[in-house]
C-alpha cells in the first residue's frame, strides 16, 4: 500500500492436486502382504508482499541531531516494488504392507521463488541506507520420507515406531539486476566471513577473502614465509 501512488498490492494464487489409489486395483488382491498404495502429484503458487504497508513510500524519521525535525529514514522508496511469488511442485506416494503394520510415505518437492523481496544496500548518495527491491530466483529441492512400523501389537499394548528423513538443498539461480554477487552486510561472523551468494551458490553460503602463502625469492628453502590477504 502507498500514500503517494495508487497502488494496492494484489496477487492471486491457487493450487491443484491429483491422486490415484492404485492399491484398489484387482491386480493387487492376490498379494496378501500388500495393503495400500497411492500416488499423488500437486502444483501450487503463493504470493506475499512486505510485512507492513507504506514501506514503498518516502519515509521520514525524527531527527535526534542538533535542530531536530525530520530526516530521511533508513529505507528508500520504491514504487515499482511487486509481490514475491513462489511455485511449488511435488509428487510422491504412500505404501502400506502387512495389514498396515508397515508403511512408507515419500515426497519429492521443488519450490521456485521469483522476484524475492530483499533489503539491498544503496549508495549513501541517495540519502538512504537500504531499499527494498525485487529480484533473484531461488530454487529449493528436497525429499521427505516417513517410515512407520507397528513393532508390537497385543490386546493391551500397541507400539509404533516412526522414522523421519528429509533433505533440502537451496540454490541461487539469478540475482537482482544481473548482479554477479550479493552479500548481506549485517551477517558478519568474524574477521571477513559473511553471508554471500552468487548464481549457482547455496542460499546458506559463507564467503571471505582468500588467504595465500607468499615466499621470498631470496630464500631458497622458503623458510621465510608469511600469510597475506587479498
Amino acid at each position: 500500500m502507498s500514500r503517494e501512488v495508487n497502488k494496492d498490492p494484489f496477487y492471486n494464487f491457487g493450487s491443484a492436486s491429483l491422486s490415484f489409489i492404485f492399491g484398489d486395483l484387482k491386480f493387487f488382491d492376490k498379494y496378501d502382504w500388500f495393503s495400500y498404495g497411492k500416488l499423488r502429484i500437486s502444483y501450487g503458487t503463493t504470493g506475499k508482499g512486505l510485512y507492513q504497508p507504506y514501506l514503498i513510500d518516502r519515509l521520514f524519521a525524527q531527527a535526534t541531531s542538533t535542530g531536530g525535525g525530520y530526516a530521511n529514514g533508513v529505507f528508500g522508496n520504491n514504487f515499482d516494488l511487486g509481490p514475491e511469488r513462489t511455485e511449488n511442485f511435488e509428487f510422491g506416494g504412500e505404501l502400506k504392507f502387512l495389514k498396515n503394520r508397515f508403511s512408507l510415505d515419500i515426497t519429492r518437492y521443488s519450490l521456485k521463488s521469483k522476484g524475492q523481496i530483499i533489503a539491498n544496500r544503496v549508495s549513501y548518495g541517495t540519502g538512504y541506507v537500504l531499499k527494498y527491491l525485487n529480484g533473484g530466483l531461488v530454487e529449493n529441492k528436497g525429499i521427505e520420507a516417513v517410515i512407520t512400523a507397528n513393532v508390537l501389537k497385543t490386546k493391551k499394548l500397541n507400539w509404533d515406531v516412526t522414522v523421519n528423513f528429509d533433505r533440502n538443498r537451496g540454490k541461487v539461480i539469478a540475482l537482482p539486476a544481473g548482479l554477479p554477487t550479493y552479500y548481506d552486510s549485517d551477517t558478519w561472523v568474524f574477521g571477513n566471513l559473511r553471508s554471500q551468494v552468487y548464481p549457482g551458490a547455496s542460499i546458506s553460503n559463507l564467503a571471505s577473502t582468500p588467504r595465500f602463502k607468499e615466499y621470498s625469492r631470496t630464500d631458497p628453502d622458503q623458510s621465510n614465509q608469511w600469510p597475506a590477504f587479498c
